[in-house]
């Protein structure tokens, strides 16, 4: 979490002590807008958008 506060390309966050900190509602925003689609198995076709 600390990295990505520096660098950038993370969550929304808030320091406390020093240390960078995101909520779990912010964690899981920056999470669901990188998820892939769903597939069933590893052999499903890659979207076209993620090639």
């Amino acid at each position: 979490m600390t990295k990505f506060a520096t660098v950038g390309g993370g969550p929304a966050y808030r320091k406390f002590l020093g240390k960078a900190y995101s909520t779990t509602g912010e964690l899981d925003e920056w999470i669901s807008e990188r998820l892939g689609t769903t597939r069933r198995t590893t052999s499903d076709a890659v979207p076209a958008e993620r090639e």
